[in-house]
């Protein structure tokens, strides 16, 4: 599967990338919102129909944009794109998203290698 990353902890984007890769995933990771709206929409990748098979946000960014603005961006665009939310926010901001986008799976961090590749397959199943 091919996999977009939002995380702005450099050492979070180190393990992801290498447990998801030691699973047979390819990893494309972005620290800033606009890092991936960029890549999507503005290079060569904008016109692939769908750039990820799944993406992963963190809602707690470094810049302007949060993780809530790259999905609201993303589910313009790509309304079936399978989204997971990895995050450290609180229960009830997690809750809040989970209302704005019933489809996207929600994993609060700190979460295991297990749990997140179960949320992987089960965001999947549901596209």
């Amino acid at each position: 599967m091919k996999i977009g990353v939002l995380e702005d902890d450099p050492s979070i984007c180190e393990v992801l990338t290498v447990m998801l890769e030691q699973n047979h995933h390819v990893v494309s990771i972005y620290q800033r919102g606009w890092d991936i709206l960029d890549a999507v929409f503005f290079e060569e990748s904008a016109v692939i129909p769908q750039p990820f098979d799944i993406l992963l946000v963190d809602l707690l960014l470094q810049g302007e944009i949060s993780g809530v603005q790259v999905i609201a961006q993303m589910r313009q665009s790509f309304p079936h794109m399978p989204i997971v939310v990895i995050s450290a926010v609180s229960s009830q901001d997690l809750d809040n998203v989970k209302r704005m986008y019933p489809q996207v799976q929600i994993i609060q961090k700190p979460f295991t290698m297990d749990v997140l590749l179960a949320a992987l397959e089960t965001a999947v199943s549901y596209s």
